[in-house]
């Protein structure tokens, strides 16, 4: 009859400071039919258990009674990412096997375990690798759909590592530069197409080949061209669904964005400018707002949004440790106090560091960002703590660049006699003749009005959300989602969230603006706030960074 010992039922209930008095105490944690606690740890899925077993000296590649390693374990029965992003970080070897020849890849496959399939293949695990029957990894599951999504990811493998393929046209799909390059390049061929198809004269065509006496209908040519364009985005979608990869939705709204202003100021400075009758201020206010949109888009992309500092492994290790005994200590001067090792359930599983309030690990970026926000496709770069007011004010210009485009596109209207809404003896036209005049005088210009309209209301809302959110509640959009769900929104006795870093509308807009009144004579240093209380994000992260 098996036997469980005491720290693993301590670690099977998450009671890591009885789990630490016992360790304390030079207890077994490796007696129970020659399974660690560390297997234990992985079976409850408890990141904190998993963190603290490997910070005190468990092996994170031992083998259990059946011969499998702790990730292993993992692939069979956890499902959450967390723990596979944390024995990976702690260098799990992924390419051990079992007494079969199975990797753990294999053991991802055969349980359709997607969480370990999406971390093993970020960390490059050899999907080819075969077992003792001749097995790879894609010949162990049932599933077709996940057998071919392997299959394309070891493809694409073994493409990058054979660069000569890369250049073969029957290898190119799966090269994961050209697809990337693709998908980018799939937006602005779109955008240029459809823009370059309702500005096609096609009554005029029509009438030069068929040597018609009067022209087409208007909506005949209206569905023709919407034709057209439908037939050029199905194109785009088979092509796309051909070089769709994890990065593709990020990579499309990012080159539509660039794609899309970059069409709106060729299009101005090159023919809006030239002929426009619009005031020289209001000309000089829109070359001032689009010169300032592309300096903040270009430094909102590129500063770094509040990265948190990560020191060499070892130490992050070793100090992950001191944190326990830290956490500990306090127990042992009060044992009233119920230790819930907070430092502990804020740790990065991928970082190994404590993570600091209002901070997230950004699964694009791969790092922990300073009061993060959101990861922005339109900026390709995640928004924080040292990037938020740029953008913030690449919102104002963008905004005010799109506005302006909208404005001198009816100034333009007005001026140019074929776009007159009123005929030659003066009668204004019925809305039905003058939509038709307004679009088919210039139907570049009217479908890039029609997208600097959406991209002008788009802007204004996100401006509102985000100005509401910082000022008046001083939440940020990742804190809004999980509002419900994050500890220091939560009260004992209370069933409403509380807000403990709403200060009012100033002191919330100083710390916007990065000034000192929020918390104090400083500004609120957001990369190591570990807690409200102000000590211990000083002491400890100080001495995460220095030791």
């Amino acid at each position: 009859m098996s036997r469980s010992t005491s720290p693993q039922r301590a670690t099977r209930q998450s009671r890591l400071d009885i789990v630490h008095l016992l360790l304390k105490h030079d207890a077994d944690t490796a007696s129970w039919d020659s399974v660690a606690c560390i297997h234990t740890a992985i079976l409850t899925g408890n990141i904190s258990a998993i963190a603290y077993l490997l910070a005190t000296g468990a092996e994170v590649d031992c083998y259990d009674a059946s011969g499998l390693t702790p990730f292993m374990v993992a692939c069979v029965h956890s499902r959450s990412a967390d723990v596979f992003r944390l024995l990976i970080s702690w260098g799990a070897d992924l390419t051990l096997r079992d007494a079969s020849g199975n990797t753990s890849a294999h053991y991802a496959v055969r349980y359709g375990n997607t969480s370990a399939i999406a971390a093993l293949n970020k960390a490059h695990v050899d999907w080819n690798a075969v077992n003792g029957d001749g097995k790879a990894t894609y010949d162990v599951t049932d599933d077709p759909d996940l057998a071919r999504r392997v299959r394309a990811q070891a493809l694409a493998q073994t493409l990058s590592k054979d660069y000569s393929d890369c250049y073969r046209l029957s290898g190119l799909r799966q090269s994961p530069q050209w697809r990337c390059w693709m998908t980018a390049s799939i937006p602005p061929v779109f955008l240029l197409s459809y823009t370059s198809v309702f500005s096609w004269d096609l009554s005029g065509a029509v009438e030069f080949f068929a040597s018609l006496q009067r022209p087409l209908p208007f909506w005949l040519v209206c569905l023709t061209k919407l034709a057209i364009v439908l037939v050029i985005g199905f194109g785009c979608r088979i092509a796309l669904s051909r070089f769709y990869d994890h990065r593709s939705e990020i990579l499309i709204l990012f080159s539509l964005g660039t794609s899309t202003f970059a069409l709106l100021t060729a299009t101005y400075v090159f023919f809006l400018a030239p002929i426009s009758n619009a005031h020289w201020m209001l000309r000089l206010i829109f070359v001032l707002s689009i010169t300032g949109f592309w300096t903040l888009y270009f430094w909102s992309a590129t500063k770094d949004p509040g990265y948190i500092h990560l020191p060499p492994k070892p130490d992050r290790q070793a100090a992950l440790v001191r944190l326990v005994d830290e956490a500990v200590r306090k127990l042992d001067n009060n044992s009233s106090i119920s230790l819930k090792f907070t430092l502990l359930d804020r740790l990065c599983s991928t970082c190994l560091i404590p993570k600091p309030l209002r901070s997230k690990h950004c699964s694009i970026c791969n790092r922990c960002v300073a009061r993060f926000d959101h990861h922005c496709p339109w900026i390709y770069n995640c928004v924080g703590a040292d990037n938020h007011l740029h953008f913030i004010i690449f919102l104002l210009f963008s905004f005010a660049s799109s506005t302006l485009f909208v404005v001198h596109c009816f100034l333009y209207w007005m001026d140019e006699r074929v776009c007159q809404t009123s005929d030659e003896h003066g009668t204004k036209k019925g809305w039905t003749q003058t939509v038709p005049s307004l679009v088919t005088c210039n139907p570049w210009l009217s479908c890039c009005f029609v997208n600097a309209t959406c991209y002008s209301a788009w802007t204004a809302y996100l401006i509102f959300t985000q100005l509401h959110q910082l000022i008046w509640l001083n939440l940020t959009t990742n804190e809004c989602m999980k509002l419900d769900r994050l500890a220091e929104f939560t009260q004992e006795r209370s069933s409403t969230p509380n807000n403990p870093y709403d200060q009012g509308v100033w002191c919330n807009t100083l710390d916007l603006l990065r000034l000192p009144g929020y918390m104090g004579p400083k500004p609120t240093d957001w990369h190591r706030m570990l807690s409200l209380d102000h000590l211990t994000p000083h002491e400890v992260v100080d001495r995460l960074h220095t030791d």
